[in-house]
């Protein structure tokens, strides 16, 4: 329950409420009175407070309404200019919000936006170790978190990103000589130190090579025929490199 001060003068059906008038949303319908083109600030705000008692003895003394609404928007307008912060207790639903102050920004609950970006040294995650998500990429613990596992290697040459998965898999046998680009674009580019691991497990009678598709291009090593093992890269920012490459027995 809460209770409202009215901004205006309102007609809601037959009954007239003027400005200044205590909304007691236990007893009275404020969302017919919104409908109806009434305005409704928190009780709370003690600038708008004290400008509906204003209101309420000049409505009793039989008074215009129309200095009534005046009053009450003039509380409201001082309320609202940064005299007093003011409670909807609704929310706010907008597409946007601009700053009123030239290159000010907008600071949401502490968070300054300005020119389209948050301007924070700091974010810290909300739920432990569920880490922070930016534009769908997840930080955690002081690292990039890249996806877990990519879809498996299919038999055809190809070009794989990172931002598609840090483990990627050959299962199903090869037909052919295949090569494996690790390439340097996608949604997401690779960031310096960032890694790729290569697993090939399918054992067919054909080698499976693996190429840096950053800008010195090269072989970074090869499976031989019918052999099985895995590779680590590492990116630096330009190129793959090898960090570790080794077979299975």
């Amino acid at each position: 329950m809460a209770k409202f001060f009215l901004i205006n003068n309102v007609l809601v059906g037959t009954s007239r409420l003027f400005a200044g008038s205590e909304i007691d949303d236990a007893a009275q319908d404020t969302d017919a009175i919104k409908t109806a083109g009434g305005v409704l600030i928190s009780s709370t705000n003690t600038t708008v407070a004290a400008a509906a008692t204003k209101a309420q003895a000049l409505r009793l003394r039989g008074g215009d309404p129309n200095k009534m609404t005046a009053l009450m928007l003039a509380a409201l307008g001082a309320a609202l200019d940064g005299a007093e912060k003011t409670t909807f207790e609704n929310g706010i639903k907008t597409d946007t919000i601009e700053e009123n102050i030239l290159d000010a920004g907008v600071t949401a609950d502490g968070v300054l936006l300005k020119d389209g970006a948050p301007n924070v040294d700091t974010v810290v995650e909300l739920t432990a170790d569920a880490g922070v998500t930016v534009d769908g990429a997840k930080i955690r613990d002081g690292k990039y978190q890249q996806p877990a596992r990519g879809t498996n290697l299919t038999d055809a040459d190809a070009t794989i990103e990172l931002d598609a998965g840090n483990w990627r898999r050959l299962v199903s046998a090869i037909s052919a000589n295949r090569v494996l680009t690790l390439g340097v674009a996608g949604t997401s580019p690779p960031q310096a130190g960032e890694e790729i691991t290569i697993t090939r497990l399918d054992g067919a009678a054909f080698t499976y090579q693996v190429d840096n598709g950053g800008a010195g291009a090269g072989t970074l090593a090869t499976f031989a025929s019918a052999v099985n093992g895995s590779i680590k890269a590492q990116f630096d920012g330009a190129d793959w490199l090898v960090k570790e490459f080794g077979t299975f027995t």
